[in-house]
This record gives structure tokens, sequence and C-alpha cells, in this order.
């Protein structure tokens, strides 16, 4: 548009070369230049010699306006463009089971699922998926859902797992004896890794183990480790190999080997230890679930340290949401529902507060150190 503007192609076209109607005698510029050369007189357009000398600095204007132009709009090209790039964060998506050993109807069959823990869809056209010594090298293309799997399968047949779609089959085989491979985004950045030490697979069984030809799953939503990983446990599988017999893996499906809660899949976001202004006993508690999926937290556990409030929680807390909790009744915050009511006070001067999943498993606390409240404030405040 601004190119448009600064040189449009009317103005362009009247500076550099001038219009003529019909009627001006330019436009039999050919039997008059037949003439003159008859004559042995050289032809000249003295009605475009005569516009070129009288407009010398509209015709400088002009070309010097559409350079500008030009340069600007490659300028801002360059910025949208810049402005379009997409950052990724370390775990934005996870290379989330390896079955490094194949299946059991083909050692080849090998298969690589990719994860995505965010609550967005991913693009994953130039993302880079490789292992260290080259092979596979896999250029990937396609959409990761929000909360969902990527299947890659080695072999271009699609038939390693021969009852579930790949999203891409790739070349190249894994190393049984162990080799790392990398996850980068299109920017190059590192996005995840698994095996990072490059020795052998911390999981995963090749047909000797128990059960055979077991993927390597990721445990967590977790930076990449040993301890990360586990083999499927031969129950909780997904899928049938080339020969129509169970895969013991989990291709686009949660591993059997996840948590089922890990740390911070709900949050203690926000604690009114001293009341409101209207009454001091009016305390309550928040909570986040910071994932894609909403979570049920019947079974779960809030308690502080000396025992009050202990809270036997029940409810939904909804993918990225809130569940608020309101002391003894629910016009503690008047105008908003709570999502469930408690008893029990909490301390002002200051107490630990820690949520439990269903399993027991510790996912978060709030002022871990049982000191005095470190943030919040009481009517002196």
């Amino acid at each position: 548009m601004l190119l448009k503007k600064a040189c449009p192609a009317d103005d362009v076209e009247g500076t550099l070369f001038p219009r003529h109607s019909p009627g001006d005698g330019f436009h039999n510029r050919e039997s008059m230049s037949d003439s003159r050369r008859a004559a042995g007189r050289p032809f000249v357009s003295h009605r475009l010699s005569r516009d070129f000398k009288n407009r010398p600095a509209s015709l400088l204007l002009s070309v010097f306006l559409c350079g500008a132009a030009f340069f600007i709009f490659l300028l801002q090209s360059e910025v949208q463009a810049a402005s379009h790039a997409q950052s990724y964060a370390p775990l934005s998506v996870v290379i989330n089971e390896v079955a490094w050993s194949g299946t059991a109807a083909n050692s080849r069959d090998e298969w690589i699922e990719l994860y995505n823990p965010g609550s967005t869809d991913i693009d994953l056209t130039g993302w880079q998926l490789v292992a260290d010594d080259g092979s596979p090298d896999i250029t990937l293309n396609g959409v990761i859902p929000a909360g969902g799997f990527f299947l890659l399968e080695r072999g271009s047949d699609d038939n390693t797992i021969s009852d579930i779609p790949a999203d891409q089959t790739y070349t190249g085989g894994l190393n049984n004896t162990g080799e790392t491979l990398f996850l980068y985004a299109p920017d190059s950045t590192l996005i995840d890794t698994a095996n990072g030490d490059g020795g052998a697979w911390p999981a995963g069984t090749d047909s000797s183990g128990t059960p055979p030809y077991a993927s390597m799953e990721r445990k967590a939503v977790v930076a990449d480790s040993d301890a990360a990983w586990a083999s499927n446990n031969g129950i909780t599988v997904n899928g049938l190999d080339a020969s129509g017999d169970p895969v013991y893996g989990t291709p686009k499906q949660p591993n059997s080997a996840w948590t089922p809660y890990p740390p911070l899949s709900v949050v203690i976001s926000e604690i009114a230890w001293a009341g409101t202004q209207a009454y001091a006993g009016d305390e309550w508690i928040e909570l986040y679930n910071p994932g894609s999926m909403d979570i049920d937290l019947t079974g779960w556990r809030l308690v502080a340290d000396d025992g009050s409030p202990d809270i036997a929680l029940n409810g939904i807390i909804p993918a990225g949401g809130f569940f608020l909790l309101e002391r003894t009744d629910d016009s503690t915050i008047s105008d908003i529902p709570a999502d469930q009511i408690y008893t029990g006070a909490l301390s002002n001067s200051g107490e630990t507060l820690s949520l439990y999943a269903p399993d027991s498993t510790l996912i978060d606390t709030a002022n871990g150190d049982g000191g005095a409240w470190p943030a919040g404030t009481d009517s002196s405040g």
C-alpha cells in the first residue's frame, strides 16, 4: 500500500513515459520516422523531448520517491516476518516415547512419539528430530494438538503400528546400544532430548526383556534424565504391530509410566490468610490448573501442618482455570460462587499448606519453610 501511494503506476507512467492522445500526432511516429529517414533526417519526438525538458524536477522526485518507498516496503516486510516468528520454550513439546528396539513383528519397526503438554496446537513444520549419529534425522511436518500426541513410524508403509495411522513416517534406524535424540524448534532452539547422556537407553527392552520389545516411556513432563524414563509395564498398552499382536507401548495414548499427577500439575495460587476487611475470619484459598486438561479433585487433600484446615477436595478444576475455596460459607467473596466450602482457620503467624494427589503424591506447598507468611497483609498492612 505504501509503495502504491508513493509511486502510483499512473504517476510513474506520466512522469517517466509521458502520455499522448491519439490526436497529437505522436501515435503516428512510425510513419513520421519513416518519412524523416527517407529524407535523411533523424527522427526525434519534439513532444517527448519537450516533456522531459520541462519536467526534470518532477522526474527526479518521482524516481527518488519510488526508490524510497520500495526500500521501506522491503524493510516493513522484514519486520513483519520477524514479528510472525514463533519462539518455543524447553519442554513445550517433549519426546514422550521411544520404541528403539522395534516390535515383535520386526525389530526394524521402530517408532517415536512426541507429546504437546500445552493448551494450544503447535505446527511442527521446520522442527527437527535428530540422533547424535545423524540417523534418524527427521524434518518434521504437521500439527501436534494441544494435550495430544504425534506418532512417527519408521519406514514408508505406515504399518509399524498397524491399527493407528502415523502422523509422519521417517527413515533411519536407532542404535540399540543407545544414543541421544535431540528435538529442535525452527529457530534451532533445543526443546528436548531423550537419553541425554548418550549411554545405554535408560529404559525399554529388546527381545530378551520382560516384556519383550517394550517402549521407553517418559514418566512426566520433566527435564530429560535417566530417572525420567521407564519401560512400558506390559499392562497399559495400545496398538497392534504389523503381525496384529499387541505392542508393548502406548502410541497416541498416555504412557503406562506416567505419574498420574506430577508436581505442580495443580498449584496453590492464592491465600487470603488474614481474611477480608468485612471479617478477619473470611479466609479463602485459590487453586490453579496450569495444564491442558481438566482435573477431577476428588480424593485430593489440602492440609495445613497443624491440621487446620484439612480439606478433602471435591470437584473439577478446569484446564487453565481456578478453584475457589471459601471458609465456613459462600459469602466470603459475595459476588463469586465458591467451588467448595471448608472449615478450619489458618494461623496468621504463618504455617505450611500442602496439596496432595489421591495417591499421596505431594503436588505443591505454600510457605514451605513454615515461618511467617512470605506475602499478604492483615489489618495493619
